[in-house]
């Protein structure tokens, strides 16, 4: 919901990797242009307060990207052009650098909110700080209530 929204999708069938990082687990989802093509949940193996990610989680992390990718590109015959990140990993100094390395991938952290208006009272600093922490409650709230 948040990907469409903020308008990122490409407007061909490039397959973007969005990997949302969190403390206990991570979601990957793969979407051509808007239409959302594979998800897999996996356990990013932090507890505790995380201010970093270890070697650990990042060569898990980088090895499930790995299988993943390849799994998709053996079932569809598309591969992977990009990885858009958001969640805690946008935090982690020198993550998104170390998970392309790993990947093979471009890495990006994602901002949901550039493209939505903002009230005067809003400090953009803040919000830019925030912002890739905010991408699952943003998608959640363009939700429509359930009948």
């Amino acid at each position: 919901n948040a990907w469409e929204a903020a308008g990122e999708p490409a407007r061909d069938e490039t397959v973007t990797a969005l990997l949302a990082v969190g403390a206990r687990q991570s979601l990957l989802n793969l979407v051509a242009g808007t239409r959302l093509r594979m998800t897999r949940e996996f356990p990013t193996a932090v507890s505790g307060e995380v201010h970093d990610a270890t070697p650990a989680v990042l060569e898990h992390l980088g090895e499930q990207l790995r299988l993943s990718f390849d799994y998709f590109e053996n079932q569809s015959g598309q591969a992977v052009v990009r990885v858009v990140l958001c969640g805690l990993g946008c935090r982690w100094s020198n993550f998104a650098e170390r998970l392309r390395e790993l990947s093979g991938h471009p890495v990006v952290c994602w901002d949901p909110l550039t493209t939505m208006p903002r009230g005067p009272q809003v400090d953009p600093d803040s919000l830019a700080a925030m912002a890739p922490e905010l991408t699952m409650a943003f998608g959640l709230s363009l939700r429509s209530p359930s009948a």
